[in-house]
């Protein structure tokens, strides 16, 4: 079979690619294309008669993950000090592993633009104080730098819990989380 080869210049973005038409084991023909990544080569074929991608589609650059872990001992996140209104001593300190079980809404921060441009990543502890109804009253993360911090704290304000309860009722809770901010490795 010809194996045809093209090269493609995307303003500064450049790589070089294999095309080659062959017959599968099934009897189906397939354009194979193989384009080289580091130190090997992605090959991905397409159907002929349908046009149809074979293979699993994969991410040519792998994304940054944001993924929150329950926190192994207290971090000492202070919360600020507009939540010492909502603070007494009835609050229930709930386990870092009962607080995420008990997130019924949890959406994960956006991980900044500029964090992914430096490569920054790192773990955030997260406080949360957290009302009768489950919503959460507070946040305090520590001050990471290149908009990780503020993410943390963003997303965090969004979540929902189920509500604790101590004796049958509904009660204030505080606990705390890790956040992880993930680069990929090259």
């Amino acid at each position: 079979m010809p194996v045809l080869r093209a090269r493609f210049d995307l303003e500064h973005l450049s790589f070089s690619a294999d095309f080659a038409l062959r017959t599968e084991s099934d009897g189906r023909e397939v354009v194979a294309i193989s384009v080289p990544v580091k130190d090997r080569s992605e090959t991905f074929r397409i159907d002929v008669a349908t046009g149809e991608l074979l293979d699993e589609k994969r991410p040519i650059f792998p994304r940054p993950r944001v993924d929150v872990t329950v926190a192994d001992a207290p971090s000492r996140v202070e919360l600020p000090a507009d939540c010492q209104a909502w603070q007494s001593p009835d609050i229930l300190s709930v386990d870092s592993g009962e607080l995420l079980a008990s997130a019924k809404y949890s959406p994960m921060p956006e991980y900044p633009v500029v964090a992914v441009k430096a490569r920054i990543g790192g773990v955030v502890p997260l406080s949360f104080l957290i009302s009768e109804s489950g919503a959460v009253a507070c946040t305090a993360s520590t001050q990471f730098p290149f908009g990780i911090g503020p993410a943390v704290t963003i997303a965090a304000r969004r979540w929902r819990f189920a509500p604790f309860t101590v004796n049958g009722r509904a009660t204030k809770a505080t606990g705390e989380l890790l956040v992880h901010f993930e680069m990929p490795k090259e």
